[in-house]
């Protein structure tokens, strides 16, 4: 049956693309990898919706073997070779997003930054993605509502 063969070589694949995926994600000796796997362990790990962070087309980047190791090649490349990767970050909104390309045209300015994607900056960008940084946003939220509800019935009539 037909299903049956096309069952088994998604498996195969699926086997075959996990194999990859821990040579992708698996430290080097002269430490080269070591922004990339502290980046590729956050976006692993993180319970952030990946549309308000993961460039256009790559907010599945979790869904499967193929399209992790898809991404996780490309991003290893865009940090360890070319470094043709962005981190963008809106203060006002406290958001991040990843884009996979780097001009010096971009302009900063009091709102959004464009940053390379290294070392020096991506450590507030891991913190954004942990656990500890989503629940200091959600409480950030919530504090904001529950000052505007406290603001509605002192000074409206409902």
């Amino acid at each position: 049956m037909i299903i049956d063969e096309f069952r088994e070589e998604w498996i195969r694949k699926t086997c075959n693309d996990m194999d990859e995926l821990v040579l992708v994600l698996s430290p080097h000796e002269d430490g080269c990898k070591n922004d990339f796997i502290k980046i590729a362990e956050a976006l692993l790990k993180t319970k952030e919706n990946p549309y308000s962070f993961m460039p256009k087309g790559w907010e599945g980047y979790k869904y499967n073997a193929t399209n992790a190791l898809s991404f996780f090649v490309i991003l290893s490349h865009a940090m360890i070779d070319d470094g043709e990767v962005s981190l963008i970050r809106n203060k006002k909104s406290d958001s991040f997003k990843l884009s996979f390309c780097y001009s010096e045209s971009y302009l900063s300015n009091d709102e959004i930054q464009y940053y390379h994607l290294d070392n020096d900056n991506m450590n507030d960008f891991i913190y954004w993605l942990s656990d500890e940084g989503i629940d200091k946003r959600k409480k950030e939220r919530i504090r904001i509502y529950e000052s505007n509800q406290k603001w509605i019935e002192e000074n409206c009539e409902l």
